[in-house]
């Protein structure tokens, strides 16, 4: 794993909390996630209280795991099957999962629809940050053209999130790239290498500054949380608060 080259510096990580789960909320307006996610909730224990028709306190570590698989599954259209192997079970146990999951959360069907039909007239999906992108493959009957649905789907959220990275990498980059080194992005992440100890809160607001930005999805305002962590080696990081 990587590990700084000196014993005295730590690494800053900055990453994007929850980040497509966030997108796809306001994308799909539901209004229970949303304000979870402004409450800082555990969207999976949320997930699984209302899957399962329990208070969420009383969620078990095995429910939670489920309700975060198939929160990330459904998303992007996951069927039965593909939701069995994840989840090691059959697939009729996945799919009363799947119906369980889209009785509490209709919206998300309803917005799978409406990318297909968009597809279906124009071929082309535009983010709330004005990316445009044009789909090539099949369109039109929904088992046959999964393949590109399921593309579409992810493309809003993964696009968006990836582009408001890119942004706060380089808004970082020209505002304090002169005091700290930028070691990469990865996933939903920026990292900072070589922060001394006493610059590591000062390190974690600059990053906060740039990582935050106000989107409008749905005619509302969306600003994704930024969580922190800090060590001196990739595998022992722990919590910045």
């Amino acid at each position: 794993m990587y590990t700084v080259t000196d014993p005295d510096k730590y690494i800053v990580e900055a990453d994007f909390s929850q980040a497509e789960a966030v997108i796809v909320a306001y994308l799909i307006g539901d209004e229970i996630l949303i304000e979870a996610f402004s409450k800082r909730l555990d969207i999976h224990k949320l997930t699984a209280s209302r899957m399962f028709g329990i208070i969420i306190d009383n969620v078990t570590p095995e429910q939670r795991e489920i309700g975060k698989t198939i929160r990330h599954a459904t998303n992007y259209s996951l069927g039965a099957g593909g939701l069995a192997d994840q989840l090691k079970c059959s697939t009729a146990e996945a799919k009363r999962h799947l119906d369980a999951f889209h009785c509490m959360c209709p919206q998300l069907r309803r917005w799978h629809t409406k990318i297909q039909e968009e597809l279906i007239r124009s071929r082309s999906l535009t983010t709330p940050l004005g990316r445009t992108h044009r789909f090539l493959g099949r369109v039109g009957d929904a088992q046959t053209c999964a393949e590109t649905y399921r593309s579409a789907y992810s493309f809003l959220p993964q696009s968006t999130i990836g582009e408001l990275l890119n942004m706060s990498l380089v808004l970082f980059y020209h505002r304090y790239g002169y005091e700290y080194d930028l070691l990469l992005q990865l996933h939903d992440a920026i990292y900072v290498d070589n922060v001394s100890e006493d610059k590591i809160l000062d390190c974690k607001a600059r990053l906060l500054e740039c990582m935050t930005h106000e989107l409008i999805i749905g005619g509302r305002k969306c600003v994704i949380d930024v969580d922190f962590k800090y060590g001196k080696s990739w595998d022992k990081m722990e919590k910045l608060k």
